[in-house]
């Protein structure tokens, strides 16, 4: 989405916003809310939008840089849930959910263009339960976070049927400064002995300088940042989540 920003909110705006702040994380800090303009029509460019090209696909990972982060143990307690610690005592692995969804979006792009991303065949049960449940994922980030703003539609010459006019007023984050917000405390989850199963050992061992993970491997296509979300097949159930007591 291409943004034109046609004013934005000052402080007291912002800190008497009435929208869903019930959800406590440390980054609403840098979550200022700004009136846009989006371009979302059909046969608008943008960087993003279009089939693989080497440099679509560079604008996609970079967007995923910044998809894993510390979080200290004071918000771990705020938030009443447990997290891992790095092996350097540095914080605990987390990240904001904006980047699993977009992590989601990438992923069925590629699916569009299998040959270009994949080399998993759409019959492989592992690959495409990945697929739904990342349209499933984004399903619930958009009915969770409506877009409640108005669009209305309009006639083309030439054409009896109607089309929509989706260049949008809309109120939105600064996206610039949530994303730097998020890469001051992005960290390389794939660093040696940085993050420690306390039985298996290291999550991304290193072998004759070569890590031994499929994680960074470009044969799958979509590898780095964060191959696919570390190749994670299935998420933590919610009984295998721990809350504090």
């Amino acid at each position: 989405m291409q943004w034109v920003n046609i004013s934005t909110y000052d402080d007291n705006e912002v800190q008497n916003y009435t929208g869903p702040f019930y959800a406590m994380s440390p980054a609403r800090e840098a979550a200022v809310y700004e009136k846009v303009i989006s371009r979302g029509g059909m046969y608008q460019e943008n960087a993003y939008k279009g089939p693989p090209s080497p440099e679509r696909d560079a604008v996609w990972n970079k967007l995923l840089e910044p998809i894993d982060i510390r979080v200290s143990k004071d918000t771990l307690e705020q938030l009443n849930i447990t997290g891992l610690e790095l092996n350097d005592h540095s914080g605990y692995y987390g990240g904001l959910n904006v980047y699993h969804h977009l992590h989601c979006l990438r992923y069925i792009r590629g699916v569009m263009r299998q040959e270009h991303f994949h080399n998993k065949p759409t019959n492989d049960p592992e690959f495409m339960e990945h697929v739904y449940h990342c349209i499933d994922d984004i399903r619930q980030a958009l009915m969770c976070n409506p877009d409640l703003s108005i669009y209305t539609w309009t006639w083309i010459p030439g054409d009896r049927k109607p089309r929509p006019m989706l260049d949008i007023p809309q109120e939105c984050v600064n996206w610039d400064k949530l994303n730097s917000w998020a890469s001051d405390r992005s960290f390389d989850v794939f660093e040696p002995n940085l993050l420690v199963h306390p039985e298996l050992g290291s999550s991304f061992p290193v072998v004759d300088r070569k890590l031994q993970s499929s994680a960074l491997s470009n044969e799958t296509g979509l590898a780095h940042p964060r191959q696919d979300f570390h190749d994670h097949s299935a998420d933590a159930s919610s009984s295998d989540i721990h809350i504090h007591t």
